[in-house]
């Protein structure tokens, strides 16, 4: 199993999220979150006197799959959040040491398959 993270251009979020959905990932966690970076476009920042420095809103998926379905979830997110500008976004994979689904105590991988 594998966790996925992908950070997106606010605007571009909509478009990865049905794209997940039409590519048949029917649950991930969607989060709008602050971005502080080298590629902030200047229209699209504010400035945070908490964080005393500029930030842009982007969004944050994350989603948990088997490792034979890794590949195809970050071609969808990289094809959907795709601008050609600097900026776009980042996507990170990591392993997944165990799952437990809560409802039922089914634990690994099955607790990933819908029940």
């Amino acid at each position: 199993m594998k966790e996925i993270k992908a950070y997106v251009r606010e605007r571009q979020a909509g478009a990865v999220v049905e794209a997940l959905v039409r590519a048949g990932f029917p649950g991930f966690s969607v989060l709008t979150v602050r971005g502080v970076a080298d590629g902030l476009v200047s229209e699209a920042y504010e400035y945070s006197v908490e964080l005393g420095e500029a930030y842009e809103r982007v969004v944050k998926i994350e989603l948990i799959c088997g490792d034979a379905k890794v590949a195809v979830a970050v071609d969808v997110i990289h094809r959907a959040a795709h601008t050609g500008q600097r900026g776009d976004g980042m996507v990170f994979v990591a392993p997944i040491e165990s799952a437990l689904r809560i409802a039922d105590g089914t634990t690994g991988a099955q607790a990933l398959e819908r029940s």
